[in-house]
Formats: structure tokens, C-alpha cells, sequence
């Protein structure tokens, strides 16, 4: 299990079908334009509906697509900051001596 991702995306007695969950979001995600994918402003519903035609899976796993990324960019956030206040820097590959 990753930490800070939803414990219902990875569960262990269904395993066939979150491996299949997982596929869908890589597909998603392949259906993104670089843009889209290192942009920080949100998506619009239509660039939302093409994403999801594009990769043949429903709007609502879109959504739940994006809102992973988003607590997920939160906790790496909060990992950095209190790497940070430890004295090491993650982004810059910095060591405590």
C-alpha cells in the first residue's frame, strides 16, 4: 500500500480488479497532453470529457483520477516541508552531514 493514497484504490482481496483500476488511470493519463499533465491549473469539463473518450473509461473515474493526484501532491508537499525544516533538502538531493 502507498501511503496517502485511497485505501480502496489497492485492496488485497481484489486484486484483479485494482490492477485493472490502475490500468485505466495509466490509460487516462496516456490520454493527457503533456500540457495537461504538468499544468497546475485545474482541468475544464470538457478537457475532462476528451480525456475520458480518449481513454474509453467514464468521467467519474476521471475526477476520482484527479483527486488522487491531488492528495498525493499534498503529502509529497508536506514530506518536502518537513524535510526542509530537518535540514535536508529532497528537491535538491541534499544530505544532513
Amino acid at each position: 500500500m502507498i501511503p496517502g493514497l485511497d485505501s480502496n484504490l489497492i485492496t488485497k482481496d481484489k486484486e484483479k480488479e485494482s490492477t485493472a483500476k490502475v490500468k485505466r488511470f495509466l490509460t487516462a493519463m496516456d490520454s493527457m497532453t503533456k500540457e495537461e499533465l504538468d499544468s497546475e491549473k485545474p482541468l475544464t469539463e470538457s478537457r475532462i470529457k476528451r480525456i475520458a473518450r480518449g481513454a474509453g473509461v467514464h468521467i467519474a473515474e476521471i475526477h476520482f483520477l484527479i483527486g488522487e493526484h491531488k492528495k498525493f501532491s499534498g503529502m509529497i508537499g508536506n514530506v518536502s516541508k518537513m524535510a526542509n525544516l530537518a535540514g535536508g533538502n529532497v528537491a535538491g538531493g541534499q544530505r544532513n552531514p
